[in-house]
């Protein structure tokens, strides 16, 4: 007997979805080489025809995982949501979207945990991420810091302060398990992480000033 087509569509629309699902969660876990199809029909409760009819192999499946995470952070918090607003502005609502990508406990931030795992493992598709996370971040960095830093400050040294701006960001998601050990009440709820945003946003206010001033 054949499933009512209303069932029939509803499978069609959510298995796609599931196979993303279990699928980045397996990749973040364990890394790209070690996750098998197998391991996600059978984590998914799907059978192995739906996989290729889908997303065809494994290497296209991790793609389609990267991109969908790419276009999920993004949409969450937006990192130039500020456009058009003066520099410091900018500058705030970058770093606040910025932790919310990394330390929201949701979709957002697997993107950042799959990404330490391209970092110590790199696969196909590290080009890709690096292009749309660190160079993109880099690059808006660059710009907003410029602004606020002035022509007398060097191009290497704003690079430098951007590196150091988002390298207070991503310490919070990359060392987690270091800071818990220190500190086993922390906890990365809405408020914590907009008051690390915050703090994050005034320390590197002020030192962009205080090279603005130097250099004057």
């Amino acid at each position: 007997m054949k499933a009512p087509r209303t069932a029939r569509t509803r499978y069609a629309v959510r298995t796609p979805a599931r196979i993303l699902d279990v699928a980045a969660r397996l990749f973040e876990q364990r890394g790209y080489a070690a996750v098998t199809l197998k391991d996600i029909v059978k984590a998914a409760k799907v059978n192995g025809a739906s996989v290729n009819y889908h997303y065809g192999d494994k290497r296209n499946l991790y793609r389609q995982v990267i991109e969908r995470g790419l276009q999920n952070r993004e949409q969450s918090a937006p990192l130039e949501a500020a456009a058009g607003r003066p520099p410091a502005e900018r500058l705030r609502g970058f770093i606040r979207a910025l932790m919310t990508q990394l330390l929201d406990p949701s979709e957002p931030s697997r993107m950042s945990r799959l990404m330490l795992r391209e970092a110590i493992e790199p696969t196909f598709a590290f080009a890709r991420a690096v292009d749309e996370l660190p160079k993109r971040q880099l690059r808006i960095l660059d710009g907003v810091i410029g602004e606020l830093a002035g022509p007398a400050v060097t191009a290497a040294r704003i690079r430098r302060i951007s590196i150091s701006v988002l390298g207070q960001c991503v310490y919070y998601r990359y060392a987690e398990n270091m800071l818990r050990s220190i500190d086993p009440r922390l906890r990365y709820s809405p408020r914590t992480v907009a008051q690390i945003a915050e703090h994050i946003y005034e320390f590197s206010i002020f030192a962009i000033m205080g090279f603005k001033r130097e250099r004057k």
